[in-house]
């Protein structure tokens, strides 16, 4: 009778099991079809030589859509980061094509292929999610089993060439510090949406281990890629419908017209969060002075004549141009910032010739008919 009641009891187990598999397989399909993709589970033999004196890694997170004028910059950025400062891109594209991925995509990842970039990921969202996806994917990449709980990520923009010099001591910290914060502005929440103002941080550059991320985040890490795939999409949903009002299809709360900040305030919110209840050690005085237009260089005052060596070397960053703003086409674009790839590559002509292949290759598939 004992057998017969265990053997019940199993029986119900793995219904109700089966039951919610099912269910949050149908969540995770409300939310939108999201495929992601590493394109090599190991690191390159380039990033496989990234690893500091502590024997931890140290990673950069960059996250685009597919508009051609914002992934344009992608290969240059990520591989500055892998050969100036050290650092080991990990890409998320998030794209939205009924037809497949566009030919641009497939450049782009051919190009990254080629340069050593080796973590990328492509997460297939619905329309209408797909700018909350592109901001928010990096916040929650340390869910990914890539990372060891000591590895140092950084998070930055897919435009935005880190020029610092240092082989990437600029945009590290050594073993003490928990939380590094590169740009001290301040902005203001929208009142109508929480009734308080509280400081924040944008996103470049953040900089936390592994561990202190997940503290900060409030997340675990999941056990494969497979896994982040099912859970990644709908925790992204339900905490921006938490924290920010979001309302997927239907829209979202009155006041929150402007949603282009909610990553920098949902993360702000968390933080401040995490450095009240005392579970990680933020030592304020780590933050490095707050970057102006002085020390950076920017596409709306792009120079019109080549920096020297000197000049590019005191700068931190520099935020690329874009067509048509800046320059009629890739090709010319190119031509507008090839002293300071120059430079910043130093002088990597295979590298160099990669880039210049591909910007061709972008002009032709992204040029209208």
């Amino acid at each position: 009778m004992a057998t017969t009641g265990r053997a019940v009891t199993a029986a119900v187990v793995l219904v109700l099991v089966s039951m919610m598999i099912v269910q949050n397989a149908v969540l995770f399909r409300s939310c939108g079809s999201t495929s992601w993709f590493n394109e090599s589970p190991e690191p390159g033999p380039r990033a496989a030589l990234l690893r500091t004196d502590r024997g931890t890694q140290r990673y950069v997170l960059l996250c685009v859509d597919s508009t051609p004028r914002y992934m344009f910059w992608l290969p240059f950025t990520a591989i500055t980061w892998l050969t100036r400062q050290k650092f080991i891109p990990v890409i998320f594209i998030i794209y939205n094509d009924d037809q497949g991925l566009a030919t641009h995509v497939e450049i782009v990842r051919r190009c990254l292929r080629s340069l050593g970039v080796d973590h990328v990921f492509l997460v297939r969202s619905d329309r209408s999610d797909q700018t909350r996806m592109t901001q928010h994917a990096r916040l929650y990449a340390a869910m990914l089993p890539l990372f060891h709980s000591s590895d140092w990520i950084v998070t930055s923009d897919a435009d935005l060439l880190p020029v610092a010099i240092g082989n990437g001591d600029y945009y590290a910290a050594n073993g003490s510090q928990a939380i590094w914060l590169t740009d001290l502005a301040e902005f203001d929440f929208y009142d109508d949406i929480h009734g308080h103002v509280f400081k924040q941080w944008p996103l470049c550059n953040i900089g936390m281990t592994a561990a202190a991320w997940r503290r900060v985040m409030r997340y675990s890490p999941v056990a494969s890629a497979d896994d982040f795939l099912a859970i990644v999409p709908q925790v992204i949903v339900e905490d921006l419908m938490t924290m920010m009002g979001y309302r997927g299809k239907v829209g979202h709360v009155a006041g929150a017209e402007d949603s282009w900040f909610w990553d920098q305030q949902m993360f702000s919110l968390r933080l401040h969060a995490a450095v009240a209840s005392g579970c990680i050690i933020w030592e304020r005085d780590v933050a490095v002075t707050k970057r102006t237009n002085a020390n950076r260089i920017d596409r709306i005052g792009w120079p019109s004549e080549p920096l020297t060596a000197r000049e590019i070397d005191t700068k931190f960053d520099a935020h690329l141009p874009r067509i048509p703003d800046q320059a009629p086409t890739y090709v010319d674009l190119f031509a507008r910032t090839e002293w300071l790839l120059v430079h910043v590559l130093n002088d990597d002509e295979p590298a160099l010739s990669t880039l210049r292949t591909f910007t061709e290759q972008f002009q032709d598939a992204t040029a209208s008919p």
